[in-house]
């Protein structure tokens, strides 16, 4: 058995392998209305966490819908160039404490 974001990736694929992805209203909502398959997946609420952990060549590698590359969702880690190139901002952090005096009894 697939899981839920592995049948629903493979569905897509199949789509968009068959030519079928693009093509306007090739696709149905859970509601039966005819609908863009590419619309279709970015609705699909799997879209923000399904994560497929394949390292494919570019024309494959997305985690759900094949129209939104891995690269164009993730973000490389920063070079040490990078960070030495970013404006450090000074702060200071102030606490006010109040100190009750008495006697204990």
């Amino acid at each position: 058995g697939q899981s839920e974001c592995e049948y629903r990736r493979a569905f897509y694929a199949c789509m968009f392998q068959g030519g079928c992805y693009y093509t306007p209203l090739a696709c149905r909502s859970s509601a039966g209305e005819e609908i863009d398959c590419a619309v279709l997946c970015q609705a699909e609420p799997l879209l923000a966490t399904c994560i497929d952990e394949q390292n494919l060549p570019p024309p494959e590698d997305y985690h759900l819908c094949p129209h939104i590359l891995k690269s164009s969702v993730t973000t490389p880690a920063p070079t040490l160039a990078d960070f030495l190139a970013a404006p450090s901002f000074p702060y200071t952090i102030t606490i006010w404490t109040t100190f009750r005096g008495g006697l204990l009894s």
